[in-house]
C-alpha cells in the first residue's frame, strides 16, 4: 500500500508517520541484513535474529494498513492509539514524536 493511496483515504497524519517509522526501521533491518558477513558456522544467531525483526516489522506494517484501510474515520484514532501502545517496535520516544504527548 503506498502512501499516495493513504491520502486518497484521508488517513490521518499520524497514521503516516507511524507506518513511515516502520518503514524505516524494517529498511535499516534490511540494510543489516544485506551487509550482514558471510556466515560462520553457529553463529547466525543474529542474522536469524535480524531476519525475525524483518518478518515482524512486515506483521506491524501489515496490522497497520488494516487499521488505515478498514476503520471509520472516527474509530481511527482509538485503533491508532491502541496500535501505538500494542507495537513493540515504537518505544516511549518514538511514541511522543509520532502521536504526541496526550497525557497533558
Amino acid at each position: 500500500m503506498d502512501e499516495r493511496n493513504h491520502d486518497n483515504n484521508r488517513v490521518g497524519m499520524p497514521a503516516l508517520s507511524i507506518r513511515r517509522f516502520l518503514l524505516d526501521k524494517k529498511n535499516a533491518v534490511r540494510e543489516q541484513i544485506w551487509n550482514y558477513p558471510p556466515p560462520i558456522p553457529a553463529c547466525d544467531q543474529q542474522f536469524n535474529y535480524l531476519l525475525e525483526q524483518q518478518d515482524l516489522l512486515s506483521q506491524e506494517i501489515a496490522r497497520l494498513d488494516a487499521i488505515i484501510r478498514d476503520r471509520q474515520p472516527a474509530d481511527q484514532g482509538a485503533s491508532i492509539d491502541d496500535f501505538v501502545s500494542t507495537s513493540k517496535f515504537i518505544d516511549n520516544e518514538a511514541k511522543r514524536k509520532l502521536v504526541g504527548d496526550q497525557s497533558s
